[in-house]
């Protein structure tokens, strides 16, 4: 935990992608609430308490005491100053005994394009001195504010966001230094020293605690920040912010991304124009991806192919004499995804040949077929990642292609052409489509909360609380 931090993320409205002149393909909004349990649980964490409670204090609280125990600090005080002197020349011991976390605060100021994010905690330190008469340690509550600033820069080659960490310092207005216990000295002398020792603490101990604290409290901040970027890359996707916006109640990331179909050759994803902009209405955060994105994510994760499998199912004696019928070598075509408010379909040209005996005989198809099917696709979170299952798929447009026992009307074999697609092309698909598509800052979200639901040509996912810190 930090002694009154105060982040201050500074930068310039950023409204264009690195093209210029393309919309965002998912724009994602944080709320404050989100930025602050994102900040608050890391702070909480047991490893940052054990790495700020063992912090190497004494040889610096020794020198800073040497350096402030003498000059014109106690000029006039000579005796007390050889007193002051000697119990500062042999200090035995500074160790950080406990840190009160209190109420952090966050505020947005788009106006200044900056984030405030104000963490105020007391911190007791605790000094061994060789105060023989007192027969006790000295113990001390340091208040202090630390201000981290950090700077949004748009690197000017990849035209990606750079989070860059300025400064470390607190801040000498929120300074305070109290003796906790009441010491009851023998001489009145004893008292003074107590004073005098107390003072050169206040003077020394909060600079000593910024040094060692910054470097500790950086790493912290730069961890959140680097979630906050969400870069996401894989074989298949990228996926990179590309301009920061801050609005009076939320911080908004807009992304650029980029799909790689098999055999290595990147797709332009079509510019569908603005992606609406969906207010939190007290959510964690919320993110609205684009529906030509996703539409070419699933064209790469199950691409068209020829299906090299021998799909054999039962079907009644109306359609047969045989009691099973065989599909193979069947060609699907490229995927489409159709999002529309509450509603998320595929559609799938496929080229299906029948065979009424096992194609290894040697026979031809009986007949081929050609058709649309048409499945339901429900969208879920799966570790960070976004998979589409498919279910109740429907055949549309119907046609026969060729047919070795003459022609008939194609939609005779309806339901043989939606068992084979439940049972041999469905299963293939989500197969493929569990890769998943891998999206930001999900895993920081409770999985629990989240929520996804289609608009109109795009997907919006809300989720109402982060995902706790392990201890």
């Amino acid at each position: 935990m930090l002694p009154f931090l105060c982040l201050l993320v500074l930068g310039g409205l950023l409204t264009q992608n690195a093209e210029g002149n393309r919309y965002p393909q998912a724009i994602a909004n944080l709320s404050p609430e989100m930025l602050h349990q994102l900040i608050s649980q890391r702070m909480n964490s047991q490893d940052w308490q054990d790495r700020l409670l063992s912090l190497p204090l004494e040889d610096a609280v020794k020198n800073g005491m040497k350096q402030g125990g003498g000059g014109g600090f106690l000029s006039g005080l000579p005796i007390l100053g050889g007193l002051v002197n000697n119990v500062v020349s042999g200090v035995l011991g500074v160790k950080i005994k406990k840190v009160s976390l209190l109420e952090l605060d966050i505020k947005l100021d788009p106006h200044e394009a900056r984030l405030i994010v104000t963490i105020p905690a007391d911190i007791e330190v605790e000094v061994k001195c060789p105060l023989s008469l007192m027969g006790r340690l000295v113990h001390l509550k340091v208040y202090l504010d630390v201000q981290i600033g950090v700077r949004l820069l748009k690197d000017p080659y990849t035209g990606h966001i750079k989070l860059t960490i300025e400064n470390c310092q607190n801040n000498p207005g929120h300074i305070r230094i109290t003796l906790l216990e009441n010491i009851s000295p023998l001489f009145q002398l004893i008292n003074n020293v107590v004073r005098l020792v107390t003072n050169i603490l206040e003077k020394t101990v909060p600079h000593i605690l910024q040094k060692e604290l910054c470097p500790l409290a950086n790493g912290l901040v730069q961890s959140v920040l680097d979630l906050l970027q969400g870069s996401m890359h894989s074989e298949m996707f990228h996926m990179s912010p590309e301009s920061f916006s801050l609005y009076d109640d939320r911080m908004q990331l807009a992304y650029e991304s980029k799909v790689e179909m098999p055999g290595g050759h990147s797709v332009m994803i079509p510019d569908s124009g603005p992606l609406p902009s969906m207010p939190l209405e007290g959510s964690a955060m919320n993110m609205v991806m684009s529906g030509q994105y996703l539409t070419k994510a699933v064209q790469a994760l199950a691409p068209p192919q020829v299906l090299n499998l021998a799909c054999q199912i039962k079907v009644g004696a109306e359609y047969s004499e045989a009691s099973n019928v065989w599909a193979q070598n069947i060609r699907i075509g490229e995927l489409s995804l159709s999002l529309a408010v509450g509603r998320s379909r595929m559609w799938l040209p496929v080229e299906v040949p029948v065979y009424t005996g096992h194609p290894s005989g040697g026979y031809g198809p009986r007949f081929i077929v050609r058709l649309n099917l048409d499945f339901l696709a429900h969208p879920s979170i799966v570790a960070g990642k976004l998979v589409f299952s498919l279910h109740n798929p429907r055949t549309q447009d119907l046609r026969l292609q060729s047919s070795s026992v003459g022609n008939f009307d194609a939609q005779h074999v309806t339901v043989i052409i939606t068992q084979i697609a439940s049972e041999c092309i469905m299963p293939h698909l989500n197969r493929h489509l569990a890769q998943g598509i891998p999206m930001p800052l999900v895993q920081n979200v409770d999985s629990s909360s989240l929520h996804i639901a289609a608009g109109k040509d795009a997907l919006l996912l809300v989720a109402s609380r982060v995902v706790p810190v392990s201890a």
